[in-house]
């Protein structure tokens, strides 16, 4: 599969897309816009320095009696010479945290950050890496360590696809001959560990055809799925993007914006009603831990040097078979006679306007990869054609 995939994705690479600049154009207001109301709040606070200093950014807030926690390599470093300053984390998590609780300063951080980034990214640099109408991303296949792709060059994976900014970035490239179709897999993670694992309720829940989410959160609390409240369904959502990652209750309730009491017990009432799935990852750890090595499906093996932490072990496996799945779709895409132009998560874009042949191949392609005793799970696509890579139905946007 993967030796295959390579040369689709060198086809890919040679290929390029089209780069429309007016659509970029179209959208530099709006991240220069929120940017600059960013800045100029923060300086209304009293923050004027670097964006990208720790440092600076939890000096000001620790000014202000905004309190941080150390960082771990601070505590170690203390631990050792006790005269050492403390370094105060100002991460991501941290800032998110303290958005959430009504901290403004963290609202603003967040928000200047998010698009600074993509004004470096793509307002800035984007333009001088068009040749004659195209761009030519670079995708790599072995630059993570779950086996997803990555890219170089012009990264189109840190294009947010639910962020409005994000739409109107998406605008901006086409296929060479001025449209694309795209295809995305549903819940292929989630499918992916119910078939690995076999958990007879993650497997009926997806037999039925329901929402995932609802009907997760209906079977840890027990409750009718029309009577769970919305944030039910978000903690049941929260909970299956981050078990295979290995989370724990404490990430659980930043994810769930709870305390530590309420992430623990969903994770113990999660574990106790897919209790097949919780003993298939029990059992994964063990065996990283025991012989340093996970391996997909297809038998890609990650190794674990020694005294590495094992936690990824699960997603390793669960996003690398994923992967494999995508590897395999886009050959059987390719050989389909639909071009691949790239391919970002579980989304597959394409010169073609054939948008249900697209769908059909990458949902032929899975389903055929899985063997006999694990083809227990459909795995879905749903799709669209459009003129450019934004959805149609985002057109206002």
């Amino acid at each position: 599969i993967h030796d295959a995939a390579l040369k689709v994705l060198a086809k890919a690479e040679d290929r390029g897309v089209r780069f429309i600049p007016e659509a970029l154009e179209a959208v530099r207001p709006q991240v220069q816009a929120k940017y600059v109301e960013a800045r100029a709040t923060l300086e209304c606070m009293g923050f004027d320095g670097n964006l990208g200093s720790p440092k600076q950014i939890g000096d000001w807030l620790l000014s202000r009696r905004i309190k941080l926690p150390e960082t771990l390599k601070s505590k170690k470093a203390r631990q050792l010479d006790p005269t050492k300053e403390p370094r105060f984390s100002t991460n991501k998590l941290v800032l998110e945290k303290l958005a959430w609780n009504g901290q403004e300063e963290a609202v603003w951080i967040l928000e200047a950050r998010k698009r600074l980034k993509l004004q470096q990214a793509f307002l800035d640099s984007l333009p001088d890496k068009v040749f004659k109408g195209m761009v030519y991303p670079s995708i790599n296949m072995a630059r993570t360590k779950t086996g997803r792709l990555s890219y170089s060059g012009v990264n189109l994976q840190q294009i947010p696809k639910h962020d409005p900014i994000g739409v109107g970035l998406r605008a901006c490239f086409t296929g060479p001959r001025g449209f694309v179709s795209v295809a995305d897999y549903s819940q292929v993670e989630m499918r992916v560990a119910a078939a690995l694992s076999g958990d007879p309720v993650l497997l009926q829940i997806f037999d039925s055809g329901e929402d995932l989410h609802t009907q997760v959160a209906s079977a840890v609390l027990g409750i009718s799925p029309k009577n769970l409240t919305s944030e039910e369904r978000f903690g049941a959502k929260a909970i299956n993007f981050g078990i295979l990652n290995g989370m724990g209750p404490k990430r659980l309730s930043h994810n769930l914006r709870s305390d530590y009491d309420t992430a623990a017990r969903w994770l113990n009432d999660y574990r106790e009603r897919f209790s097949v799935l919780a003993n298939w990852m029990d059992t994964t750890w063990a065996e990283a831990e025991a012989y340093r090595t996970v391996r997909t499906l297809s038998g890609r093996t990650r190794i674990f040097r020694r005294g590495e932490e094992v936690r990824s072990a699960v997603s390793v496996k669960v996003q690398g078979t994923a992967a494999d799945l995508l590897y395999g779709a886009m050959v059987a895409v390719d050989e389909a006679g639909l071009p691949v132009l790239f391919s970002v998560h579980d989304e597959i874009v394409a010169d073609t306007r054939d948008v249900n042949m697209l769908v059909e191949v990458m949902q032929d392609a899975a389903n055929s990869l899985f063997p006999e005793d694990l083809g227990c799970v459909s795995f879905e696509a749903d799709g669209y054609f459009n003129d450019t890579w934004k959805e149609p139905k985002d057109a206002a946007a």
